[in-house]
């Protein structure tokens, strides 16, 4: 049997894999078994030495999705989700997310596609359909299609 974590040994373990929120580092705790004292105790401390640090969390989970092309309105949802405040959410967003960069890099993905299906309709309804499931507007997916196509 292995050896038994503190409540704080568990919660760096789990930090040291990547940065964290305070509600999620609170929920592996909780379902981990540890008592409520004991979880918040650790959570300030950790607080306390800048260990954790939902700005890092923020940052990291921000360009983490924009490289996958995700759209800034899916990740405040994910990020409010987190547990994270919705006015840090929004100043992290503004300081992180680059709209231009992902879009640019979304009509890349769309002429690459186009390049590799020799269907159309088959390549629009492809690129509609990734571009809408990584949360950007149907809008957004047609402007894309037009700029690729036009490119």
């Amino acid at each position: 049997m292995g050896k038994k974590f503190t409540a704080a040994e568990y919660a760096l373990k789990l930090l040291a894999v990547r940065p964290r929120t305070m509600k999620e580092l609170r929920l592996r705790l909780r379902k981990r078994g540890y008592q409520q004292e004991e979880i918040e105790e650790t959570l300030k401390s950790l607080r306390e030495l800048n260990i954790l640090d939902e700005e890092e969390f923020a940052e990291s989970f921000i360009k983490g999705k924009m490289r996958k092309l995700y759209s800034k309105s899916w990740i405040k949802r994910e990020l409010l989700k987190a547990g994270l405040p919705e006015d840090q959410v929004n100043t992290w967003l503004n300081e992180f997310y680059d709209e231009t960069s992902v879009l640019s890099k979304l009509t890349e993905h769309a002429k690459h596609v186009f390049s590799q299906l020799h269907d159309l309709e088959k390549a629009r309804r492809r690129i509609y359909a990734f571009v809408l499931r990584h949360g950007h507007s149907p809008s957004i997916a047609r402007k894309i299609i037009d700029e690729a196509l036009t490119q």
